[in-house]
C-alpha cells in the first residue's frame, strides 16, 4: 500500500484546481483541498519493520508553478502510529513539489504570519519554497 496523492492543480471532482501562475489567489482552493484530505485521511498508520515500511497517508502534490496565498494554509493532522523502529519518520499529511525552484509558495506582503501552520499530527513539506512569510515560513503547534 502506499499513500493516496491529490494533485492540486487536478483534485477529484467537484473539488476547483490551484492555478499556480502566481496572480490568482490560490488560497481557498489550496486550503479546500487541503481540508478534503484531512477528511479522507483521519489518522495514517505507519507499518515499520526495519527498513521496510508502509506509509498510508495523503500526498498533497504541488506541480511545477507559484501559487500565490493570502493567509495561511492550516493543517490539523490527525496520526496513529505503529512502528519497530522509533527512528522511522511517520506523516499524515506530506506537501510535496517539483523542487526548490520549481514549486513556489508565495504569502503576500499584506500577509503577517506565517505561511502554513500546522495544528497537530504529523506533517511533512517537501521538495517546494515558501516565499515572503513574515516569519519562518513554517509553524508547528504540535
Amino acid at each position: 500500500m502506499t499513500s493516496l496523492v491529490v494533485n492540486v492543480k487536478y483534485p477529484p471532482i467537484p473539488l476547483v484546481g490551484a492555478k499556480g501562475d502566481g496572480t490568482i489567489d490560490d488560497t481557498v482552493t489550496i486550503q479546500n483541498i487541503i481540508n478534503y484530505a484531512q477528511s479522507l485521511n483521519p489518522g495514517a498508520v505507519l507499518y515499520s519493520n526495519g527498513s521496510n515500511s508502509t506509509l498510508l497517508g495523503i500526498r498533497l502534490y504541488f506541480p511545477m508553478g507559484v501559487y500565490k496565498i493570502t493567509a495561511p494554509l492550516i493543517i490539523n493532522a490527525t496520526n496513529k502510529t505503529q512502528t519497530s523502529d522509533a527512528s522511522n519518520t511517520i506523516v499524515g499529511i506530506e506537501l510535496t513539489g517539483d523542487g526548490i525552484t520549481s514549486t513556489i509558495i508565495d504569502s503576500t506582503s499584506a500577509m503577517s504570519g506565517e505561511s502554513i501552520s500546522i495544528l497537530g499530527g504529523f506533517t511533512k513539506v517537501s521538495d517546494m519554497q515558501i516565499l515572503n512569510s513574515k516569519g519562518s515560513g513554517i509553524v508547528s503547534n504540535q
